[in-house]
């Protein structure tokens, strides 16, 4: 006869890190201390979040989700709405926001140089003139601003509903960390 064991354990969300990543920038952008140069990070976290909380749907929906998961973003929607039921449309709603999301996502993974240029001013540049260049932003980033990241966050909330709501699921789903407790094992074989 063996001995009685017990172990704790945890099993995580897909999209639990990135998350939690995701609202933390955006409580530092409601207060202020986030800087305009560190706004696409929450535009990348938004990325993260989504894809990881479209595994988190696929696992559980799919039995066969292992062997699709690194299909691309979009394939993976087409997918679970498939399983769920759902109509698809990309054309407004929840889904066009994705698409907006990774397409800024996508310009930062794979964008290429740019060159932008202001308007022309008279006379010679010299030092005091360092704030209109410094005022420049790539095309991509230029929609980056405190208030559009603030309603995109709200836009987020409101696709991962839209997603998790096509399977049933609470609208606190895709908020969900981990769940956990403990295994035991009354060392009877």
């Amino acid at each position: 006869m063996g001995i009685d064991r017990w172990r704790p354990y945890k099993e995580f969300t897909a999209q639990s890190t990135a998350l939690q990543a995701f609202y933390a920038m955006v409580g530092r952008l409601q207060q202020g201390d986030l800087l305009e140069k560190e706004y696409p990070t929450i535009v990348v976290f938004m990325a993260f979040s989504l894809e990881a909380y479209l595994n988190t749907l696929g696992d559980r929906q799919i039995p066969f989700w292992d062997d699709i998961e690194r299909l691309p973003w979009r394939n993976k929607i087409k997918i679970l709405h498939k399983a769920a039921e759902a109509e698809l449309n990309w054309a407004q709603g929840p889904l066009q926001f994705a698409i907006k999301i990774f397409q800024i996502r996508d310009k930062l993974a794979h964008g290429k140089p740019e060159r932008v240029c202001g308007s022309w001013e008279p006379g010679r540049p010299d030092n005091t003139q360092k704030e209109k260049t410094d005022a420049l932003k790539s095309n991509h980033l230029a929609l980056l601003t405190k208030e559009w990241l603030l309603d995109s966050a709200e836009q987020f909330r409101k696709l991962m509903l839209y997603l998790g709501n096509m399977f049933g699921y609470h609208e606190s789903d895709h908020l969900s960390v981990a769940l956990g407790g403990f295994d035991y094992d009354d060392g009877i074989d």
